[in-house]
């Protein structure tokens, strides 16, 4: 480039100040020291708008520059500052009436608006830039190239996986023909195929291209470079889904070493590297390990970024996932509006990601028994995934089906099942449409209509869509799949409620197996298959059986749950249960008197309502009944604080005291607590449409009896920072 001034000396000296600035900030670029590249771009904008008198080719060099800030601001996801440098190097670009400049920015723009959710106009500015670069010179295809690749990560993040394949093999194919087979942006598309198939679910074809991009990159870069860290993540990734959870942890670990190695300490890839490896530890049931690498990850996106940014919200949100697992919902609750409160103030009110938040606010609203405020949540999650019309316009819905799905969700809970049945099999009809018979979404929508027949007693209809759900599974994901084991669990329930207990308990069994598997023998998840097993056995009055299988549960809970945890307290509830059956009234009331005097276990939580209902049994059962009574009255505030009056365990409650005042003659007593639970009991029949059933006889607690197929939040934990790299001509992706 040639600087016109009127002293040589000076347009030298000011030329070698603007090369060396540039080029440092090129280095810095490269090593993803962001920070300091920003810095060199902008001291030579300083400097060349300080010299009005520089020549007119410095409008190239500002071009470039600002191209370069603006690749930088979209890796840190700075969306809005990203825009207004693209618009400045876009006035440069028609300033010099540069077709491929125009394109480019076209290609930028469409960038920050695929990672705003604006799919479709990131499309249309794509297709714009493609028409201006295929009437460019045949020396010129490489731009064609770089196009047709982003135009293929849109399509990727539409879910339009096909589409984004073809997009790929085009920009490959020139790739090939102009830079060769050995070229490190060969290696990004192979690693970029690789996301998609992993997308698919075709995890061997994307460990192939995975494989592919490590073989042209490390004689290029050495084994301790970040886009050999890159590769090794994403390997990581599809063993994680693949429920190899020792490899994912190992990858992830190779990953992390070379990035601590290679960058600063406070860089957004090992903020990413420590998120991956939460995940695993998430998955493995490894919920304080899983907790503490997510802190590790928040304290350095705090460190980089403000506290209103999108990675600190996926933190924020992430970290609530993990609260909720521990039975913190308060706590999950908190985390949750956070990251809500970022997500609205970055991305708007209409955003997929502020649709999760309201999901995840909505799923600790059920948690918590506030049902009516958990279907409005996620109805508001709903709103925003209909007016974005993802659902219409591309194939990538999966998040106005996860919308329904919630919706569905909450109804099916408050026993509104006419409701639920009707949003489920509207989803079921939109997905056969756009998707075809054999599609994973084809197969939650079965499982969720399965669930509500389950609900309402129809046995052999919840059986044959459960088992429709695992045919289209088994033949997507083979035999070792979470789909796959909840379908199996879900079958024995419904087999458990049909009181077919054999068929119930070969179905857990089954489930358990495939647990063990990939789980190892130390999850939360084979603790619930232990539980679902000694309730079968329970049932079977198998009494001895059942209390080995409570057991088992209750030693893996302790180890990865803590004394504390609801579903500790439950496992303590139902061997309270089994003594009480026995007879053995003592040993009930001390595993009973454990969970009411743990200081954790206040009288806030509603959960506790039940333990106190199983301690005025146990006292009614001994002839104290004015005891029973006032121990039945506490429960009945516990629970009409939580969820209201007009709840059926209160009307429950009002019978108990009810039969404990027949027991002593006390009959007007009786009628009135009577009144009372007919009063309940007709309320509900009539807002629930007459589905709702209420059983007064005392059982033990079931832990989610009929878990409704609603988007898994791990996935939406997992899916978030997974996204392929940005643009390969700069930089990599995490």
């Amino acid at each position: 480039i040639i600087y016109t001034m009127g002293n040589q000396s000076i347009k030298s000296t000011i030329r070698h100040q603007i090369k060396s600035l540039y080029l440092k900030g090129q280095k810095y670029d490269q090593a993803y020291d962001y920070q300091l590249a920003l810095y060199c771009y902008t001291q030579v904008l300083d400097k060349i708008q300080s010299k009005s008198n520089i020549s007119a080719y410095v409008d190239q060099v500002q071009y470039d520059i600002y191209l370069r800030i603006c690749v930088i601001y979209i890796q840190q996801n700075e969306l809005v500052k990203a825009n207004q440098v693209i618009l400045k190097a876009q006035e440069l670009a028609k300033k010099l009436q540069d077709q491929v400049k125009i394109a480019e920015c076209l290609d930028r723009h469409g960038d920050i608006k695929r990672l705003q959710g604006n799919t479709n106009e990131a499309l249309d500015d794509c297709v714009q830039s493609l028409e201006i670069k295929l009437n460019l010179p045949e020396d010129d295809r490489i731009h064609v190239a770089n196009t047709y690749y982003t135009i293929a990560l849109i399509y990727s993040d539409q879910g339009k996986y096909d589409e984004a394949l073809i997009m790929y093999k085009k920009s490959l194919v020139i790739d090939l023909l102009i830079l060769g087979n050995r070229h490190s942006c060969v290696a990004t598309s192979y690693n970029n195929m690789g996301y998609v198939y992993y997308k698919q679910g075709k995890f061997d074809d994307a460990l192939s291209m995975y494989d592919k991009s490590l073989k042209i990159d490390l004689p290029i870069f050495g084994d301790d470079h970040p886009h050999i860290a890159t590769t090794y993540n994403n390997i990581g990734l599809v063993h994680d889904h693949q429920g190899k959870y020792d490899d994912a942890l190992f990858m992830h670990q190779k990953s992390l070493k070379i990035r601590c190695e290679s960058l600063d300490p406070i860089h957004p890839h090992i903020a990413a590297s420590y998120h991956h490896i939460a995940i695993v530890y998430y998955n493995q049931g490894k919920y304080d390990d899983a907790l503490s690498k997510l802190e590790q990850s928040l304290e350095i996106r705090l460190q980089l970024f403000d506290e209103h940014h999108v990675l600190v919200a996926q933190s924020y949100n992430n970290i609530g996932d993990v609260y909720v697992k521990q039975g913190r919902y308060d706590e999950a609750l908190s985390m949750f509006e956070k990251s809500l409160k970022i997500r609205l103030k970055i991305l708007g009110d209409y955003h997929p990601d502020v649709a999760i938040c309201y999901s995840n606010i909505g799923f600790v609203y059920d948690y918590l028994g506030k049902h009516y405020d958990a279907l409005s949540m996620h109805d508001k999650s709903f709103q925003i995934t209909r007016r974005l019309q993802i659902f219409f316009r591309s194939e990538s819905h999966t998040y106005i089906i996860n919308s329904c799905s919630n919706i569905g969700h909450s109804y099916a809970i408050q026993g509104q099942y006419d409701a639920a049945l009707s949003i489920y099999e509207k989803s079921l009809q939109v997905d056969l449409k756009l998707l075809g018979s054999n599609h994973a979404c084809i197969a939650k929508s079965y499982h969720n209509l399965g669930s509500i027949y389950l609900f309402l007693g129809k046995y052999d209809d919840a059986i044959t869509l459960y088992q429709q759900s695992l045919e289209i599974r088994l033949a997507i994901h083979g035999d070792q799949h979470s789909d796959v084991i909840q379908c199996y669990d879900d079958i024995g329930l419904a087999y458990y409620h049909y009181t077919k207990y054999n068929d119930a308990r070969y179905m857990f069994e089954k489930a358990l197996e495939i647990k063990v598997q990939l789980l190892g023998e130390h999850h939360a998840d084979i603790a619930m298959s232990y539980y679902t097993i000694g309730q079968v056995y329970h049932e079977q009055a198998q009494y001895d059986k059942a209390l080995s299988m409570y057991n088992n549960s209750l030693k893996i809970r302790l180890s990865v749950l803590g004394d504390h945890h609801p579903h500790v307290f439950q496992l303590y509830n139902n061997i309270g249960f089994i003594y009480y059956i026995q007879g053995k009234y003592d040993d009930a009331r001390r595993i009973y008197k454990r969970i009411l005097d743990d200081k954790h276990f206040s009288d806030d939580h509603y959960d506790v309502s039940t333990p106190v209902q199983h301690v005025a049994n146990v006292i009614l059962n001994q002839s104290v009944y004015d005891q029973a009574i006032s121990i039945y009255q506490k429960s009945i505030q516990i629970v009409a604080k939580r969820l209201g009056e007009y709840h059926p365990d209160i009307a429950m409650l009002y019978d108990c005291i009810a039969a404990s005042y027949e027991k002593q003659s006390r009959f007007d007593d009786a009628a009135v607590m009577r009144r009372k639970s007919s009063i309940i009991s007709s309320h509900i029949q009539q807002k629930s449409g007459n589905h709702l059933q209420v059983n007064y006889s005392m059982q033990p607690i079931q832990e989610n009896p009929t878990r409704i197929a609603s988007p898994s939040r791990i996935n939406r934990f997992r899916q978030s920072f997974t996204r392929p790299k940005i643009n390969r001509r700069y930089t990599s992706g995490q």
